[in-house]
């Protein structure tokens, strides 16, 4: 999840606009994140601004789009793998889809909640990261 909290910063850097606008739609981000979340000054909250912020400001290395490169594979195939190992136990779960997984594909099919969960995953970990890694 930080990764994907970080990418649309880092993105935003690659363009390569002037500093001074880069630093304006930087925070803009950052305030727009800050406020999908409601807000919230939990932990975790403040937590994801200090990440963005960090990315608004650190240096770019190669090394350092390199690895977030990998990481964005690494992370799309090993929470798949995760969850659809997960479905087949009773006892192991690890997010709501593979809940819903584990209930069989007619309550897949059947279930509007489990259809929007199954799309939110596959958004937010397939399409957002894959198409970090590809515009690294």
């Amino acid at each position: 999840i930080c990764s994907l909290h970080v990418a649309p910063i880092v993105v935003i850097r690659l363009w390569k606009l002037s500093r001074p606008i880069e630093f304006l739609v930087c925070v803009a981000w950052v305030a727009f994140s800050w406020s999908y979340r409601a807000w919230r000054r939990s932990i975790w909250s403040i937590g994801f601004v200090a990440l963005e912020s960090l990315a608004a400001v650190c240096t770019l290395a190669p090394q350092l789009l390199a690895v977030a490169c990998v990481l964005q594979v690494l992370i799309s195939v090993g929470f798949f793998t995760g969850v659809i190992a997960a479905s087949f136990f009773d006892s192991f779960t690890f997010c709501p889809m593979d809940r819903h997984l584990h209930l069989g594909a007619r309550h897949v099919l059947a279930s509007e909640g489990a259809q929007r969960c199954i799309l939110h995953e596959i958004m937010s970990h397939f399409v957002a990261q894959g198409t970090f890694a590809v515009i690294l």
